[in-house]
């Protein structure tokens, strides 16, 4: 369209029934013939001065800008961010950009900053994985002498106890001895403790059946003593006729004893 003035213009409208607040840019005469390929619904980049608003915003000084033109804008577009995050030192971010830059067109410059930004990014993550295999390095080494230091730890403790072990055995404390032996055992096999670790429950074993044998046949004599003063009382009772307090103390050592007297009375 054209106004008052012949001075060619586009409406860019919100939709075609807009009539204000629309953006009404306005070319030189010599555009005429470029602006004439346009039709209603059209898509376009328009670049020009927006001088003010009266009813529309109005841009004045304007041209179409092509699809190079455009290319070229976010060229150079892509091309500053890429600077601007490469002195920010966010090297992925520049070369992500400069790559992306390098898509719409080739620049020697561009391309040696990209190459330039990709060697640091590659040294970077270089020393980034020494860093880590340092590190990795470390924490080994650190483990290695914990586990040997609770090796040496667990090795003292053992010749500690296996000391006691044999100290007691000597002294003939053979429980004790026993229970030393059975945890060193628990701690490393060694066949010479294991060896004396039997000798000393075969010792264990007849202490505790000679205690058996003694307390037993002490209870035998208790029995047998007991016994015998029940038969005594019984004969004395049943002296003197008195047969029903006998027959009790009779039927008591018989309990006791089962003995052959016992049984004939």
């Amino acid at each position: 369209s054209v106004d008052l003035m012949d001075q060619p213009f586009v409406m860019l409208a919100q939709s075609e029934f807009s009539v204000i607040r629309n953006v009404q840019c306005f070319f030189e005469k010599s555009a005429q013939s470029s602006l004439g390929s346009l039709r209603v619904g059209a898509r376009a980049t328009i670049d020009g001065n927006c001088t003010g608003l009266m009813g529309n915003v109005l841009l004045e000084d304007c041209h179409l800008v092509s699809d190079e033109e455009l290319r070229r804008g976010e060229f150079r577009r892509l091309a500053r961010e890429g600077i601007a995050l490469e002195r920010q030192g966010n090297i992925e971010g520049a070369l992500s950009a400069y790559e992306r830059a390098l898509t719409i067109a080739t620049d020697t410059k561009i391309e040696s900053r990209r190459h330039c930004v990709s060697e640091a990014l590659r040294e970077r993550r270089a020393s980034e994985e020494q860093e880590k295999q340092a590190a990795r390095a470390k924490a080994e080494a650190e483990t290695e002498t914990k586990e040997r230091q609770e090796a040496e730890r667990r090795i003292a403790e053992w010749k500690l106890l296996l000391d006691e072990a044999r100290r007691l055995d000597e002294e003939g404390s053979f429980e004790e001895a026993l229970r030393l032996y059975d945890e060193v055992l628990s701690f490393k096999s060694d066949p010479d403790t294991e060896s004396r670790r039997e000798v000393v429950a075969q010792r264990v074993a007849e202490k505790a059946r000679r205690e058996k044998e003694a307390r037993d046949k002490e209870e035998a004599e208790r029995r047998a003593a007991e016994c015998a003063r029940h038969l005594a009382d019984a004969r004395r009772l049943e002296g003197a006729a008195e047969y029903e307090a006998a027959l009790i103390e009779y039927r008591q050592a018989q309990t006791l004893g089962n003995n052959a007297d016992t049984e004939a009375s």
